[in-house]
């Protein structure tokens, strides 16, 4: 049996990413990790605070709540990756400890200023997004390592993973039309439960 797992790559226009676009010249200056197709299983390494970039580490993230809350017009790509269920487990389980642990993560300032360079600067329990999804997929074998270039972008998944794109648009439209999808299945099998 297979799953799906979600890379979404984003642009909010916080004034951070609005410089990340003009300093990189690219679209897409965030990347996360969802597990659910309504994107409610959203992880990144990112700003903590809304309003503060200074203080980031592993977050949960929502399109309709804290810093996309705040930019409803975020720009998306969203591509789906098929794995097995087994390995789909083991990485749920996986981000599931480690964001119980979440304060014992930080956020890798100076590795995504390098990344930028083509350079990379590897920390103990420090990640920025896209080395964080990175990690993930290379962990559990869902990917080989030298697929990844050393410094990773957003750009490189978009690359990588091209002909998996499921969704480029308004992220919010997206998570508001898959949750609406999801609620009409649901009633669908209890309907069918009924009769």
């Amino acid at each position: 049996m297979e799953k799906e797992i979600y890379i979404v790559l984003t642009q909010s226009g916080t004034w951070m990413s609005r410089f990340l676009r003009l300093f990189t010249k690219t679209t897409y200056n965030h990347s996360s990790i969802s597990l659910e197709n309504d994107l409610t299983d959203m992880y990144s390494f990112a700003r903590k605070y809304k309003y503060y970039p200074f203080i980031g580490g592993l977050v949960r993230e929502y399109p309709d709540q804290g810093v996309f809350g705040r930019f409803p017009e975020t720009q998306a790509m969203i591509f789906g990756l098929t794995v097995p269920t087994e390995k789909y487990n083991l990485l749920k389980a996986h981000i599931d400890e480690m964001y119980a642990n979440r304060r014992r993560w930080h956020y890798n300032f100076i590795g995504v200023f390098l990344a930028w360079f083509g350079k990379s600067w590897d920390r103990k329990r420090c990640f920025y997004c896209s080395e964080f999804i990175k990690d993930l997929l290379i962990r559990f074998d869902l990917f080989p390592k030298d697929v990844f270039p050393r410094a990773v972008r957003p750009l490189d998944f978009s690359k990588l993973f091209e002909s998996d794109l499921i969704y480029q648009g308004n992220l919010l439209d997206y998570a508001r039309t898959m949750e609406t999808l999801k609620k009409e299945e649901t009633s669908v099998h209890i309907e069918d439960k009924v009769v």
